[in-house]
């Protein structure tokens, strides 16, 4: 196999354009990198487009050849083209174009299940944490509502570590979302530091979206007068406020104990 040199080749300014979210519209492709995500990404059962690998940083070879065998197209760079190609510090010689999915409230599951919802988020290390705590905790889906940050950003996709290729996905506007939880009867659980029930107090409908607001602002006043149910998160100490990704951990968690 050749082995591609130049910072400038054509299939190495596709992968950098994919750090934008204009280069993951027009290609409908999202950029995945590291070894940790990579190998989540195969063991999911995706079928990257291309694949990428520089056997002068890669510790682990075997997965160089797992990502040969899946991939449509792949390519081995030098230790100069994959640096120029990778959007970390310390690139591990190993990435992966994967076709964008159908990120579409259709498309989630019907039925009893928790659901995070997050709204107007704009950290992408918290949407990526708060992604792994949904697949931790087994939630039956993860919907971004609003003007958030891109859940396929290289940032988000490298919090998540791997496990957005197994959560079900959807991005949609505060309207559809209310549409959507309407007519699927799923209840809308929102957080609220003034609201009269704790979050350990209530029984969380067999259906239902645990809603978490912007890291700033919290959720929207028409948000919360329009949930189901509303509770906040006791603080018995001298904090005023938890972090998003905090929240969201034991909201989840709570529907955890409440399950099993």
């Amino acid at each position: 196999m050749n082995i591609i040199d130049s910072p400038q080749n054509r299939q190495v300014r596709l992968f950098q354009s994919l750090a934008t979210a204009k280069g993951r519209r027009e290609h409908g492709l999202f950029a995945v990198e590291g070894a940790r995500s990579v190998a989540a990404l195969i063991e999911a059962g995706w079928t990257p487009e291309v694949g990428y690998f520089c056997f002068d940083l890669l510790e682990d070879r075997e997965l160089a050849d797992r990502l040969e065998a899946v991939a449509r197209k792949c390519y081995a760079l030098s230790s100069r083209a994959f640096r120029a190609l990778s959007d970390t510090v310390s690139p591990q010689g190993i990435a992966a174009a994967a076709k964008m999915p159908r990120a579409s409230l259709m498309a989630l599951p019907e039925g009893p299940g928790v659901f995070l919802g997050l709204h107007e988020l704009r950290d992408p290390g918290n949407m990526g944490s708060m992604i792994r705590t949904a697949d931790a905790a087994a939630a039956a889906g993860v919907i971004v509502i609003g003007d958030s940050v891109d859940p396929f950003a290289p940032k988000v996709v490298r919090a998540a570590a791997g496990s957005l290729f197994h959560v079900p996905l959807a991005v949609c506007t505060t309207q559809e979302f209310r549409a959507w939880a309407h007519d699927t009867g799923a209840a809308t659980v929102a957080t609220d530091a003034a609201a009269a029930d704790s979050v350990f107090d209530i029984v969380f409908p067999q259906r239902t979206v645990l809603l978490i607001g912007n890291e700033a602002h919290g959720l929207p006043e028409a948000l919360l007068t329009a949930s189901d149910i509303q509770v906040r998160i006791p603080m018995p100490g001298r904090a005023e406020s938890l972090n998003a990704a905090v929240a969201a951990g034991i909201l989840l968690y709570e529907s955890i104990r409440q399950r099993y």
